[in-house]
């Protein structure tokens, strides 16, 4: 059991190059759902999911970079 439980960990391990797609990715998401709200009056109806995956993205990322930061002290 211990040994699948490291080999998930390894593969799902969140790299800087990744960490940067998702910051890219969830600021997409950010301007979709600013432009849908001052030039579209949020009538895009799938915009507005869309938008709403922004914060949890960018929350776990600030929390991701603050339990690493606590790891090199």
């Amino acid at each position: 059991m211990n040994a699948q439980i490291a080999v998930w960990r390894k593969s799902f391990q969140l790299t800087y190059d990744n960490a940067e797609a998702l910051k890219w990715f969830a600021f997409a998401c950010m301007v979709v759902d600013h432009v849908n709200t001052v030039f579209y009056g949020r009538t895009l109806a799938w915009a507005i999911p869309v938008g709403r995956l922004a914060m949890p993205i960018f929350a776990f990322l600030i929390a991701r970079h603050l339990v690493r930061a606590g790891r090199r002290h």
